[in-house]
């Protein structure tokens, strides 16, 4: 119970944050390592602004710097409230599977490829 209080408020506090500071205006954010090192963006290349702009309602924008985060963000919010909510729920238990794990890391793995293809 203590370590589920202590994950909320960690949550709370980095949503707070990046609700308070735009990532591409303060130098205190980190950078992807993919994108400096290799100039290839990462599936998460995006991810810190885009959620800032989530935070702000601005969906457009944000789905135009990380479409894949957009698009995995509410059912990143439905797997955290159900394994919040209830250890041994099916969602969990779905999600979790290794047939879900292998479809995400194959998707993001496209993801990546088309989004260096295309400059997206």
């Amino acid at each position: 119970m203590k370590l589920r209080f202590v994950l909320t408020v960690i949550v709370l506090f980095l949503c707070s944050l990046y609700f308070a500071f735009d990532p591409s205006q303060h130098i205190y954010f980190p950078k992807c390592p993919s994108n400096a090192i290799l100039h290839y963006r990462c599936p998460l290349c995006g991810t810190q602004r885009a959620l800032h702009q989530l935070l702000h309602l601005n969906i457009t924008e944000a789905m135009a710097l990380n479409f894949y985060f957009v698009a995995l963000f509410p059912f990143a919010v439905a797997y955290i409230t159900a394994k919040a909510a209830n250890k041994g729920n099916a969602i969990t238990r779905k999600i979790e599977s290794k047939t879900t794990v292998i479809a995400f890391i194959t998707v993001s793995m496209a993801w990546c490829v088309f989004r260096n293809i295309y400059n997206l």
